[in-house]
């Protein structure tokens, strides 16, 4: 790209590695997790407050998933139980089979707190599940090349400035 080449004569021996964010899962209060070929078969209301609403939402319709509502708020919203509840009256009058989320989203709202606990009493009122979309880093191009920097700068082979 553009970038790349300018960044090159800038410093021809800088490295370039390019990644996405890639989804892997969903991931249940249950502690149960859904393959994404799984989540085609679901209808999903999504719920989020995150930057860039859009980029999770195309996700979930990139996965092919059935997306057949959705809630957002603004970026670092506060969740509350009765958000939930909303969000869960919402996702149940459009005939939702899960309530899915980002995985900032998830553990910034009281849903990290219950799936950290034995009890779930909290959630027994839900019928449908809620869970994250679990993403990773996946490299596209120059992972080699960062895997050597790690290593080399672990092994102590990069001098410091």
């Amino acid at each position: 790209t553009q970038v790349e080449e300018k960044l090159q004569q800038i410093n021809p021996n800088m490295i370039i590695a390019r990644s996405i964010h890639a989804p892997i899962c969903a991931k249940s209060l249950a502690h149960k997790e859904i393959t994404l070929e799984k989540l085609k078969d679901k209808k999903i209301f999504a719920f989020c407050g995150i930057g860039n609403p859009d980029a999770f939402l195309n996700t979930i319709k990139n996965i092919e998933a059935n997306l057949v509502g959705s809630k957002i708020y603004n970026d670092h919203y506060h969740y509350t139980d009765d958000c939930l509840a909303d969000i869960y009256e919402q996702a149940r009058h459009l005939k939702a089979d899960l309530i899915l989320t980002t995985q900032k989203d998830w553990f910034s709202s009281p849903l990290s707190a219950i799936r950290n606990t034995s009890n779930e009493q909290r959630t027994t009122r839900y019928d449908i599940p809620f869970a994250y979309l679990a993403i990773e880093l996946r490299f596209i191009s120059g992972e080699d090349k960062i895997t050597r920097l790690i290593e080399d700068a672990l092994a102590g082979k990069i001098p410091r400035d």
